[in-house]
């Protein structure tokens, strides 16, 4: 490898993996591959991508619901396993919202998810680009 590109999604692992990625850098310098750690994917990508979606796609929360769900990861989880989301159990108990967001009808949803992934990922590549090319 020439470049290894960490990126994550948790906000608790940002430290650990910009940590790692430095140590790793350090160590592997003079004849081993870079390291990159993507910060911009989960910072600044989640509050870009929720302006993203909220700004050009027209979808924003209005209220809080209460639980550890959004629009945001919902919508992309559904692009590629909606079962995953339990979409028809949330129609089921008439909970097929998420923070005044409606998920009916679930390919609407999927699109919603689509658009942002797209976003999301154009964003992270030109992040790991720049990284590269800075090095």
């Amino acid at each position: 490898f020439e470049d290894i590109v960490m990126i994550g999604d948790s906000g608790g692992n940002q430290r650990g993996m910009a940590a790692v990625a430095e140590r790793l850098g350090a160590h592997w310098a003079d004849e081993g591959p870079r390291v990159h750690f993507i910060r911009e994917f989960y910072d600044p990508g989640w509050v870009a991508t929720e302006q993203f979606t909220a700004d050009v796609l027209g979808v924003e929360e209005k209220q809080r619901d209460g639980h550890h769900d959004d629009i945001w990861v919902t919508a992309m989880m559904a692009v590629t396993v909606p079962e995953q989301i339990r979409f028809q159990a949330r129609v089921d108990a008439g909970l097929a919202s998420i923070n005044g967001v409606d998920l009916t009808p679930l390919e609407d949803t999927v699109e919603l998810g689509r658009r942002m992934i797209d976003f999301r990922a154009q964003l992270t590549a030109d992040a790991i680009r720049a990284a590269i090319a800075d090095d």
